[in-house]
């Protein structure tokens, strides 16, 4: 993203708008500054090249913290982009950073060998669904769309993302209702922790028709820098093929698999550095 050099940006027309628009303004501002430096920046660094105050850049920070698209290099108190947003960007677009190519290779190499759709799911920044971009399914095979959102809590992606959640973040993301997708949806908030809790001890999640009707998976996270889930890896598969035993076999592929996209993605983003 290069957009408009902030000299050039009509300020008239921030000024003359809402709050919402200035906090917009800024929003873009500072994303733009920090993918012109893939090392981060300080605060007081985007403070001075923004012209406004540090506690101004601080707020902007937070919120795209929060949202997962920025993170804080600890020991070097520089702020940057986060594996998230990189990987949201190279399933969006085939060209970035080389990352979809690295990407296909290895959901393809997993869906030759298990016979089921192998899938990316990405979080919804600031949302409760997860996209689903299907890139590797067998011949014949139904898969979801590629494009679909579907809600977190109705795939084993979703279940996984959750697991990995902090305690408080997930108990607010119970709080709002469950909308069922299918019968099968699970809409009980204790069942559904449940199925996180067992997922946070198996290391991967299940789903049995809750998504699509007749379809299953197991899926497991795929961690970017500092151990933040950046997205994670499913395969999807007729539900009565979806049994423990296989779900064994298929778990100790989809971590290495899994672990060979985190590389790729670590690859691509700028190391932590003075």
């Amino acid at each position: 993203m290069t957009g408009q050099k902030l000299a050039e940006r009509p300020e008239a027309a921030v000024r003359n708008g809402d709050g919402g628009v200035r906090s917009a303004a800024r929003t873009v501002d500072v994303i733009g500054l920090l993918l012109r430096a893939p090392q981060g920046k300080h605060l007081r660094e985007l403070s001075a090249e923004l012209g406004t105050t540090t506690v101004t850049v601080w707020r902007v920070l937070q919120t795209l913290i929060a949202a997962g698209l920025v993170r804080k290099v600890a020991a070097r108190g520089r702020y940057r982009m986060s594996s998230l947003f990189w990987l949201s960007l190279a399933a969006a677009f085939p060209d970035v950073r080389g990352l979809q190519s690295d990407f296909r290779g290895v959901l393809r190499e997993l869906a030759g060998r298990t016979g089921a759709a192998a899938t990316l799911g990405i979080p919804h920044v600031g949302a409760r669904g997860m996209t689903v971009g299907t890139w590797a399914v067998p011949r014949g095979m139904r898969a979801p769309d590629r494009t679909a959102t579907i809600p977190m809590h109705a795939l084993a992606a979703g279940k996984c993302f959750l697991a990995c959640l902090p305690e408080a973040e997930l108990e607010r993301w119970l709080a709002a209702p469950l909308a069922p997708v299918t019968a099968c949806t699970i809409t009980d908030p204790d069942v559904l922790c449940r199925e996180i809790e067992i997922a946070r001890e198996r290391g991967y999640a299940t789903h049995h028709g809750e998504c699509l009707e007749g379809f299953g998976g197991v899926a497991v996270p795929i961690l970017g820098a500092g151990g933040r889930v950046a997205g994670v890896l499913q395969l999807s598969a007729p539900v009565d093929w979806v049994t423990e035993m296989r779900v064994q076999e298929w778990v100790p592929m989809l971590q290495p698999a899994s672990q060979a996209i985190a590389d790729a993605l670590a690859a691509a983003t700028p190391r932590d550095r003075e």
